[in-house]
């Protein structure tokens, strides 16, 4: 079925359908509302144009593999969702690398906001699990497991992009640090969310409510703290980036980020690699004399 593709490419496909039919079987295949439910996740997850190419593989592979056969509104159902994706961006998502958390974090206004409190978690926590924006911005109350203050907090990734469900993962706790993603994440779930609803709350005057916060003002809100030019992607790329580059090996950053191989990951991060002069420097440090 794929002769002639390239394995780059082959793999895409496989993990585009993997993904959209994991779905499907999820919503006890009601093909219709999936779609809409599909075409709404992917707006935080990609562009408009990166939406409509995978809804393009779908239509064309999916009914070959599956009994899944396409609604008649799929197409407009797609393309609707797609103009309204936040994360349209030219390129690759600008790597977002420890560095740059920590300077965020020095740089922080007197008097921060609970806006900028949940706002920074939630970039903590994409950093610290190496997750895709939209697997962190999906978390419910029932996702975020119990455990000792002095431990990591557990979380569950009910999907990734990938396919695979009920991914389990640890917000790390980093003793003597400010900026241990366990504490900030625990003080934020500390707060009161509604069961079955997404933990990242709307904002009224810099306070939080009760109301789900959409993902576009989720991400204007990680621009005011990150720069204008950022995306959610980005903490996951810095992260991957920060550790292949401090010699955690690649299968398990892999495995840390769910991607489908060791790879796509290089190809997701090899920007961040190829400019970090640091390996270079070491090099030449260790030359004989």
């Amino acid at each position: 079925m794929l002769e002639g593709y390239s394995e780059a490419y082959r793999e895409q496909i496989a993990g585009v359908l993997a993904q959209f039919l994991a779905t499907w079987q999820t919503h006890g295949g009601n093909a219709l509302e999936q779609a809409r439910l599909w075409a709404a996740e992917q707006t935080s997850l990609a562009g408009e144009v990166a939406i409509n190419r995978k809804a393009g593989i779908i239509l064309r592979f999916a009914p070959r593999i599956s009994e899944w056969r396409p609604p008649a509104d799929f197409a407009t159902v797609v393309k609707g969702a797609a103009r309204t994706a936040p994360t349209a961006t030219n390129g690759p998502a600008i790597p977002i690398r420890l560095q740059t958390i920590r300077s965020r974090y020095e740089e922080r206004p007197a008097h921060v906001t609970h806006l900028w409190m949940q706002t920074f978690t939630f970039a903590l926590v994409c950093y610290a699990t190496t997750s895709r924006p939209g697997e962190i911005y999906d978390l419910r109350p029932e996702d975020v497991l119990p455990s000792r203050p002095d431990r990591g907090v557990p979380i569950i990734i009910k999907r990734t992009k990938t396919g695979r469900t009920n991914v389990r993962k640890v917000v790390p706790a980093i003793p003597d640090d400010p900026l241990s993603p366990a504490e900030w994440f625990r003080n934020h779930v500390a707060g009161p969310h509604p069961p079955g609803r997404r933990i990242w709350r709307g904002e009224i005057g810099g306070l939080l409510t009760t109301d789900e916060m959409p993902i576009n003002e989720l991400e204007d809100s990680v621009r005011s703290i990150f720069g204008q030019r950022v995306t959610l992607h980005g903490f996951r790329r810095g992260s991957a980036a920060d550790m292949v580059l401090r010699g955690v090996p690649i299968q398990v950053v892999a495995a840390k980020g769910t991607w489908a191989s060791s790879d796509s990951l290089i190809r997701y991060v090899e920007d961040s690699l190829r400019l970090d002069s640091q390996a270079s420097r070491r090099v030449f440090k260790n030359r004989r004399v």
